[in-house]
């Protein structure tokens, strides 16, 4: 968005924000919010601006980050906080708000995020929660990465995982059949690897190892072809780099002269 565009919808009409925790608990969040900047963002906004107010259902702190957001023309680097910065539980209730909004932008970038998050690094029992409450299409990857994590051999702190998966029903049984199938998997491939016929690295033919092999010559420990080098004259040597080795004779690399 240009400076000239944000700056024409800073203009006209202005409402206060005011955010509802509950029935009883409602305060003013921002004064003097355009009403063409919030319509320009939320559809929400855009069908119920009030002659005075627009009332939102959520936390105070993150409705109040989200105006100076779109003040700031959807850019946060002179934010108090960063989007980047928030915690995968912050993202997932900066995310429930969005929705109410009824922002996509804000919905698509913070997804991204969480989307990130969730491959990169590892998310604590409180944002698996979270994700599980409020964006139940990211649960299989969350899932993926929490069981790849619990089969690594190394150690690790499981308990937090197995208190959200007592408390967390759906959490429980989606764990429960990741880890079932991941060991389904893991022991079918290697069913498979048994089941397959060796390969001789010797003579590259499946059936027998390379310490089996037919084709294998004695006295040559690293089972090569040996290779017969003409010389010019007879009793002519070959010189290497500590000796002269004469017609008949075998080098160190298996060479005949």
């Amino acid at each position: 968005m240009t400076p000239a565009v944000l700056a024409k919808l800073k203009t006209g009409k202005k409402v206060n924000v005011v955010a509802r925790a509950s029935p009883d608990d409602v305060t003013i969040v921002m004064e003097g919010v355009p009403i063409a900047l919030l319509a320009h963002y939320s559809e929400y906004a855009k069908k119920n601006c009030g002659n005075d107010r627009l009332v939102v259902d959520g936390d105070r702190n993150n409705l109040r980050w989200v105006c100076q957001y779109m003040a700031a023309g959807e850019q946060d680097g002179n934010l108090s906080i960063k989007l980047n910065h928030f915690s995968v539980s912050g993202l997932c209730e900066l995310y429930k708000l969005a929705q109410f909004l009824e922002y996509p932008s804000l919905i698509f970038r913070i997804d991204s995020i969480l989307n990130c998050r969730i491959r990169n690094g590892v998310v604590n029992k409180d944002g698996v929660a979270k994700i599980y409450q409020f964006l139940p299409h990211l649960s299989k990857s969350v899932i993926a990465h929490v069981v790849q994590l619990m089969l690594v051999p190394r150690a690790m702190d499981y308990e937090p995982y197995s208190d959200l998966a007592s408390e967390n029903t759906a959490f429980g049984q989606d764990l429960d059949d990741a880890i079932q199938q991941n060991l389904k998997h893991k022991a079918a491939h290697i069913t498979e690897a048994k089941a397959r016929a060796p390969v001789c690295y010797h003579c590259k033919v499946a059936g027998h190892m390379a310490r089996e092999c037919p084709q294998r010559k004695k006295g040559n420990y690293h089972y090569r072809k040996s290779h017969v080098i003409q010389v010019a004259t007879n009793g002519e040597g070959l010189r290497t780099c500590d000796r002269v080795v004469r017609k008949g004779e075998m080098t160190r690399t298996g060479l005949i002269i």
